[in-house]
């Protein structure tokens, strides 16, 4: 993904969600308009029913966006390139971890949002004083 230095969306990232937005976008029309997951029509649902069905479609666009917005974040150039990164106990400078291969290490992990749970890649970091591997970002668990 293409990232700029200054920490703003890039053209190209931009152009790319608004085309995964509209098609997401059709998709939830389509779903609250013609037909729901399960193939019913949602004019057979009650008003409350219609409600609680345009909630859920609003929830898939909220955490398509948080995840995108998300990946961004984790992916940006200064978590990325860093060559360290400063302990959140200690506040010494740390050097990225390495896995078995001499390679940036990173760990498979969810962060918990209102709308859900996304998967993301961590970049991890080994502070030698604390003798742990952390994350810039401590939130994710």
């Amino acid at each position: 993904m293409k990232q700029s230095r200054n920490g703003k969306w890039t053209q190209d990232n931009l152009d790319r969600l608004e085309q995964k937005m509209g098609q997401k976008s059709r998709e939830v029309i389509q779903r609250m308009m013609l037909r729901t997951e399960d193939g019913q029509n949602p004019y057979d649902l009650d008003f409350s029913g219609r409600e609680a069905l345009a909630e859920r479609l609003g929830k898939e666009v909220a955490a398509m966006l948080l995840d995108e917005n998300l990946q961004y974040d984790l992916m940006a150039e200064v978590v990325q390139e860093a060559s360290s990164w400063k302990c959140p106990r200690c506040g010494q400078d740390c050097p990225s971890h390495r896995d078995e291969h001499g390679n940036d290490a990173y760990e498979d992990a969810e962060i918990k949002t209102k709308v859900g749970k996304t998967p993301v890649k961590l970049r991890l970091f080994w502070c030698g004083k604390c003798r742990k591997v952390f994350s810039p970002l401590p939130t994710a668990h």
